[in-house]
């Protein structure tokens, strides 16, 4: 099982005073876990959700959904600090985990699930983003904090020649659902 938490700074704050952005980045967030396969938990303070990491896809699934988030979160100027956590185990205390956190702001992964992760980002050891902390508060020196998500680029230099080749190869060949090369 994976652990997912997100914990956004002042939301109560924001609730009050911007309603509409702290709804709208609830849904999408919510709508991206269902999306990944996951299972809201909880919807207070901190969304906690389950994943299946055996399902084909899931950290691709866990990329699409953190790139959206940031893109969220990064494009708006009403945010403070937040935290997207994701462990391979349930923390003691998430909560707090999770608000230790977003005084850093950013997306962390478990030392473990970083692992499975690496394909997909570059990380920030966590000697180096709790750097000038003395204390590591809530086991917080086993996390690695996402510095920036990898960019795929196309393989193909010359998609379109690809593209005509195999319409012809259907054309050819409209009876099979494989495409033969």
């Amino acid at each position: 099982m994976i652990y997912l938490f997100f914990f956004l700074k002042f939301r109560s704050q924001l609730r009050r005073t911007r309603p509409d952005v702290v709804r709208i980045l609830d849904d999408s967030l919510t709508r991206a876990i269902s999306d990944a396969g996951g299972k809201i938990t909880a919807n207070r303070a901190v969304i906690s959700a389950v994943f299946n990491e055996e399902t084909i896809g899931f950290w691709l699934d866990i990329y699409i959904l953190i790139e959206n988030l940031k893109k969220e979160i990064e494009t708006n100027k009403d945010f403070f600090g937040y935290s997207l956590v994701i462990s391979g185990e349930l923390p003691s205390a998430p909560e707090k985990l999770c608000g230790f956190l977003a005084n850093h702001s950013g997306v962390f992964l478990y030392e473990k699930m970083a692992k499975n992760f690496v394909p997909y980002a570059t990380f920030e050891k966590p000697s180096e983003w709790l750097k000038e902390i003395k204390s590591r508060k809530f086991n917080s020196g086993s996390f690695y904090r996402i510095r920036e998500l990898k960019n795929f680029k196309n393989s193909i230099k010359n998609d379109s020649d690809l593209q005509n080749e195999i319409i012809k190869i259907i054309a050819i060949n409209s009876i099979l659902n494989i495409v033969w090369h």
